[in-house]
């Protein structure tokens, strides 16, 4: 069994509200996507030999997760949104 702490999991939802709000976003991260994402989380930390998932392992999996979940006004390069989001949001536990 591997855990996502609650300041891990606040962290993942406020990379996911972003997508949500950013103003070239047409369609942003869906509950399901973030679900996903959190679950491939623990898939990683697991391989790792963790039984706890770490901010780490879900900033390495967002653009698999998430950059191809993220559709943008106007077309463009959702990758790179999701990288900023990474940047500017903090992680805080």
């Amino acid at each position: 069994r591997v855990i996502v702490a609650e300041p891990v999991a606040a962290y993942a939802y406020r990379i996911v509200r972003e997508t949500r709000e950013h103003r070239d976003v047409a369609l942003g991260v869906s509950p399901r996507a973030a679900l996903s994402w959190l679950h491939a989380g623990r898939a990683r930390a697991l391989l790792d030999g963790r039984s706890y998932v770490l901010p780490d392992d879900l900033k390495a999996l967002a653009q698999p997760v998430l950059g191809h979940r993220v559709f943008l006004k106007g077309g463009g390069n959702a990758a790179a949104i999701v990288a900023a989001i990474l940047a500017r949001v903090p992680v805080e536990l």
